[in-house]
């Protein structure tokens, strides 16, 4: 989850670039003030690091979403003088539409966006999925939007966001055994503390851009995956809005 907050997260915590891979879980765009930066940068990492660098869809890289919150604005107001906004923000989405909706980790971590679908029986069906995809449907939708709710079993319309499901610790333990994972690491969800659990430590909920909103100090978090699959969770404490100095500093590669 990074809304516009990437390059203060490289500024202050270092760009690890000693081998290691960076796998980002989606929702570049939307909700900040420098989306296309965001993503400029991003693509910058993927070209210079086509290996190294795994860029997932979220729910926030679709044309329907990213209209309403903030980067169709952002991009019709910085292409406005030379008309070509339309054209730039068509071509952003159709770039979108190709973004892969999940990766796997040592074969045993699934790493997605949102959540589960009780039509996912197999990591086959992933695959299977064809893209581009301009409005995801189906198990494709519920990779992005579906969520974890304590207390209930099962799947259960999400009523909240009025799109996929819901899923309780039952359902998440059947998946992962039919899916021959041991864990699935998901963004999707605001968390205060910049991580959080769910059926036992199953699930792990990252949220990375920290002070999200003005009014919400929340600290951001970093899962780091060793090769033997352990998992070390680091926060970033709230962050003061970065000025404009601070976000034309140059970043070594």
């Amino acid at each position: 989850m990074l809304h516009s907050d990437m390059n203060k997260i490289f500024l202050r915590c270092g760009v690890p670039f000693d081998g290691e891979k960076l796998l980002f879980l989606g929702d570049i765009v939307d909700r900040g003030k420098h989306s296309l930066e965001c993503l400029v940068l991003l693509l910058c990492l993927k070209a210079k690091f086509p290996r190294r660098i795994l860029i997932l869809r979220g729910n926030h890289e679709i044309a329907s979403v990213n209209k309403t919150y903030g980067f169709y604005a952002e991009i019709r107001q910085r292409y406005a003088r030379n008309g070509q906004w339309q054209i730039v923000y068509d071509r952003i989405n159709r770039l979108f539409s190709y973004l892969p909706l999940s990766a796997l980790i040592n074969s045993k971590i699934l790493c997605l966006h949102g959540g589960l679908s009780p039509d996912l029986i197999s990591l086959s069906q992933i695959d299977e999925i064809c893209r581009p995809i301009s409005e995801p449907t189906g198990l494709a939708e519920c990779l992005l939007w579906s969520d974890p709710e304590p207390g209930m079993s099962g799947f259960a319309p999400n009523k909240s966001r009025g799109v996929a499901y819901i899923f309780g610790k039952d359902a998440v333990e059947e998946k992962c055994q039919k899916l021959g994972v041991e864990k699935i690491i998901r963004g999707h969800q605001l968390v205060d503390s910049g991580f959080d659990t769910f059926a036992d430590g199953k699930v792990i909920t990252i949220f990375t851009a920290s002070s999200y909103h003005e009014t919400i100090n929340n600290y951001g978090g970093i899962a780091k995956i060793d090769r033997n699959g352990s998992i070390e969770i680091l926060q970033l404490p709230p962050q003061y809005p970065m000025t404009d100095d601070e976000r034309s500093d140059p970043i070594e590669l």
